[in-house]
């Protein structure tokens, strides 16, 4: 018996691909092509709407001076610290430091040399911490360092390293004059008997107006 035409008719098309990576057979109709070009490019509108979110989102963590993360963040990345700590022990650090002097180094010198100063000391911080560590501006002159699995012995040793780096790296002004920054530094640590992570940073706090006693502002 003849069934030629009957074999033909079941023969299946090698597949193929279209270049929007979707299979399809030989036979495909147009309307199935128009379709895949469609859902492909509503995906890569979607793609780009969600990198503009994430960008968005990411400025909205990020102070827009120094380029560190703001206070927002430091209150999350503390929630994060603080959970560790009871889930796990893993003890941690909190320094806040206050740039000694910024209203007069704006009434001096300006704000652009204000700026300037809280760059400086954003730089300084950054350049001491490790990279587990956290450094943030929470606002105007207040910066904060998180310090995961750091004892207060080893948070104060990294403060004494960004001292240093103040006392020997001043700020460069016009005329060959140099701003020497100084900070006031407060650490706290976990213990047993921390209450919650407000309260570290309130001990934190408190440490760092003691320090900032002793310290002053000068130009050579």
């Amino acid at each position: 018996m003849h069934q030629g035409p009957a074999h033909a008719q079941n023969v299946i098309e090698p597949e193929a691909w279209t270049d929007t990576g979707v299979r399809r057979t030989r036979r495909e109709p147009d309307s199935y092509r128009a379709l895949a070009k469609r859902l492909w490019d509503d995906n890569q509108r979607l793609r780009r709407q969600v990198e503009e979110l994430l960008a968005f989102q990411e400025l909205a963590y990020t102070d827009p001076l120094t380029g560190l993360g703001n206070r927002r963040r430091f209150d999350e990345r503390i929630k994060q610290e603080w959970s560790r700590w009871q889930r796990y022990g893993a003890s941690f650090s909190v320094v806040m430091i206050d740039l000694n002097g910024f209203k007069q180094i704006n009434d001096t010198w300006g704000h652009a040399i204000g700026d300037s100063a809280l760059c400086t000391l954003a730089s300084y911080l950054v350049g001491a911490a490790r990279e587990v560590d956290f450094v943030c501006r929470l606002g105007g002159d207040e910066f904060a360092l998180l310090l995961p699995h750091t004892t207060s012995e080893g948070g104060q040793a990294l403060i004494d390293r960004i001292g240093h780096t103040l006392r020997t790296e001043p700020l460069r002004l016009a005329e060959g004059q140099e701003l020497c920054l100084e900070a006031g530094f407060g650490i706290a640590t976990t213990t047993s008997d921390t209450a919650n992570a407000a309260e570290l940073i309130e001990q934190a706090d408190a440490a760092m107006y003691h320090s900032k006693r002793s310290s002053h502002l000068r130009t050579v």
